[in-house]
């Protein structure tokens, strides 16, 4: 049962992709992208960055749209952590 899951839980992993923001210009804030392969009834994501954590919520994605998740620009900060769920 517990090959199953974790093999579950990978599988939909699988259907998630990822891009970023390497370097915000202008105005433009740096932000986590993330697009479902499929529809996504909720997808939770929590950024931690400059000491700070930020959360988002996003309910009833369709398949193929990205979402953009942004935080405030510091240009002193480089480095961001990102945890991404969904159901």
């Amino acid at each position: 049962m517990l090959i199953w899951l974790l093999s579950f839980f990978t599988a939909f992993a699988q259907d998630l992709s990822f891009g970023y923001t390497p370097a915000p210009k202008g105005n433009e804030n740096p932000a986590l992208l993330v697009t479902p392969a499929r529809p996504v009834d909720e997808m939770y994501v929590e950024i931690s960055v400059n000491g700070k954590t930020l959360t988002f919520t996003r309910k009833g994605l369709a398949a193929g749209a990205q979402q953009r998740f942004e935080w405030p620009r510091d240009t002193k900060v480089t480095h961001a952590d990102a945890y991404v769920r969904v159901r």
